[in-house]
């Protein structure tokens, strides 16, 4: 919440897109790569050292944070007109709901954000090696490796697409790409098996998340309600619903597959996130309201 929170306050609106996906990408490729190189060291190592090496690791933000973010812990002052600094908005449960009451936002909200945090963390995290696991990919390193296709991707792709979405007026069409090609790939996984299937749903979702990222943050400060309820606390919102999306999402999909099979489980995941992007794409309005 810190990191976005910085970026906005910090960034002109014609790049708030760019900014927000190159920390994105920062992010999703250390915490995803983080579990491949992970992966491939534990079979290596052992799990004891990966602990050890985990904890000191630990200590390198807090060295770089000292280091590099020095110049800029003082009291903020913002230069751009349209942002209202922290201290003088008041934030509570009336202004919280009176934000939810705005149509756009609710539906970014629960019908994008949730459902891709959802679809992400459920099928990368617990979906995932399951799959692999049915389909013969029983080494860890194997698992590693297509997950590392997450990682780079994001790398990669997250800032480019962040320099479009700049450039385009309407942002609302990149967060529809984003849960159709999210969705798809999930829903792939019911035609098309092997784990070349999966390494492309995979490809798929990380595409989607580069989408998303670069889009549904400057979508939504565009809202004029956002202005009232603070820049960078709406940050704050948007960060704390993706983590109840990545908490809901192995819950869901492991009720999925208690209830039925992997493949079928997959597709009513992917089912699921491809109406919800649809209901997004016929009821969020192009104008913020």
């Amino acid at each position: 919440m810190g990191l976005q929170g910085f970026i906005v306050t910090h960034s002109l609106p014609k790049f708030r897109g760019r900014n927000i996906t190159t920390v994105i990408a920062g992010l999703y490729a250390g915490h995803l790569s983080g579990a491949a190189v992970g992966s491939l060291l534990v079979e290596q190592l052992g799990f004891r050292a990966i602990f050890i090496i985990g904890a000191i690791m630990l200590f390198i933000p807090l060295g770089s944070v000292l280091i590099f973010m020095k110049p800029y812990m003082h009291k903020i002052k913002c230069r751009h007109y349209e942002y209202k600094p922290l201290n003088k908005i008041e934030i509570s449960l009336k202004s919280s709901l009176f934000l939810l009451k705005s149509k756009n936002f609710s539906l970014v909200l629960f019908m994008s954000i949730i459902p891709f945090s959802i679809a992400q963390v459920g099928f990368l995290s617990f979906a995932l090696p399951l799959y692999l696991e049915s389909e013969g990919a029983v080494s860890s390193t194997n698992i590693g490796r297509i997950l590392m296709l997450y990682g780079l991707c994001v790398i990669y792709f997250g800032p480019l697409m962040g320099r479009l979405a700049d450039r385009t007026t309407n942002k609302k069409y990149w967060i529809v790409l984003g849960g159709v090609i999210g969705s798809s790939g999930i829903l792939g996984l019911y035609f098309i098996h092997g784990i070349t299937a999966a390494a492309m749903a995979v490809f798929f979702l990380a595409v989607a998340s580069c989408c998303i990222g670069s889009s549904v943050l400057p979508y939504m400060l565009a809202i004029p309600r956002v202005e009232k309820y603070g820049i960078a606390s709406v940050t704050g919102f948007l960060r704390a619903s993706d983590k109840l999306g990545q908490m809901v999402g192995p819950l869901f999909v492991g009720v999925m597959f208690s209830i039925t099979n992997i493949k079928i489980g997959l597709a009513f995941t992917g089912a699921l996130y491809f109406g919800t992007t649809i209901i997004f794409l016929l009821f969020a309005s192009n104008k913020e309201n």
